[in-house]
């Protein structure tokens, strides 16, 4: 996981880390990147999920193997994590065309790239010819995409553009690099590894009126940190959810934000203003 500040003041964006593998420090073998596993969603509907989900008590939390057991880890991402529409960059990390950024979803290796025509992009970062990785760095700017190994040429737009020493009867159109779905909006640019993904129309309606007057597209990130977080996702999406930790643990955010209170601990003040501003 990582955070991004933005800042209209910066003058000198770093490279992005976006999105990374949710983690489980509890897998017996790393997943590969150098031969990612290129997902659909009739994978995902198909997928080898354990062959007995253990059972789960309403209001408890989830049991131990739901957070360490490698089955359901890639069930999750599956099921999860390649369905759903993810935040990957800024649009002002990639404000030109040739501008790319990469981020991974598990051992899926993604490039984010906005085209000649001023459309972003996203694909997987992986040659159609050796399943080598193409671009290694996580943010830059190029003309067209070569993979290191054997030196596919592939156009902003994924399309193979050439390939020496190939046989004559192949054709190109046949192997341009995968695609990725990708939404801008409001500066924000969002993927999704499925192959019918839900539709973004609904978000995009959401979104929109919100992200307008922050003026991301203007920005520039103005520092990148990544977490390593030696936990299964679920841990970490559990411990944002719930804030009882918040008020000895968080002072500064708990000055600005109201769902660190609980029935116990508020005051009418502050039931008053909650109930204003629901």
């Amino acid at each position: 996981a990582g955070s991004k500040s933005v800042s209209p003041e910066s003058k000198s964006p770093p490279c992005s880390r976006s999105i990374r593998a949710p983690p489980n420090p509890f897998l017996r073998r790393p997943l590969s990147v150098q031969s990612p596993r290129v997902s659909t969603t009739s994978d995902a509907t198909n997928a080898s999920a354990p062959a007995a989900l253990p059972a789960r008590n309403t209001g408890w939390t989830l049991p131990g193997p739901y957070f360490n057991d490698e089955s359901i880890y890639r069930t999750d991402l599956d099921r999860v994590w390649r369905r759903g529409w993810l935040f990957a960059v800024h649009s002002c990390e990639i404000p030109r065309p040739g501008d790319f950024v990469t981020v991974e979803v598990g051992p899926d290796p993604i490039i984010v790239v906005r085209g000649d025509d001023g459309v972003v992009r996203a694909m997987h970062n992986v040659c159609r010819h050796r399943g080598s990785v193409i671009c290694t760095e996580e943010c830059g700017h190029t003309t067209k995409l070569i993979c290191p190994y054997h030196q596919w040429a592939y156009g902003l737009d994924g399309r193979l553009i050439a390939w020496r020493g190939m046989q004559e009867e192949l054709r190109k159109e046949d192997f341009g690099l995968l695609r990725v779905h990708a939404e801008e909006v409001g500066g924000l640019v969002f993927v999704n590894l499925a192959d019918h993904p839900v539709p973004f129309g609904p978000a995009r309606e959401c979104l929109a009126p919100l992200l307008k007057p922050q003026g991301f597209g203007r920005a520039k990130v103005a520092k990148a940190v990544d977490y390593l977080v030696k936990a299964n996702w679920k841990v970490v999406w559990e411990n944002n959810r719930e804030c009882y930790h918040c008020n000895v643990n968080h002072p500064q955010y708990i000055k600005a934000n109201f769902d660190h209170y609980n029935s116990d601990d508020t005051s009418p003040r502050i039931r008053e203003e909650m109930s204003a501003l629901a």
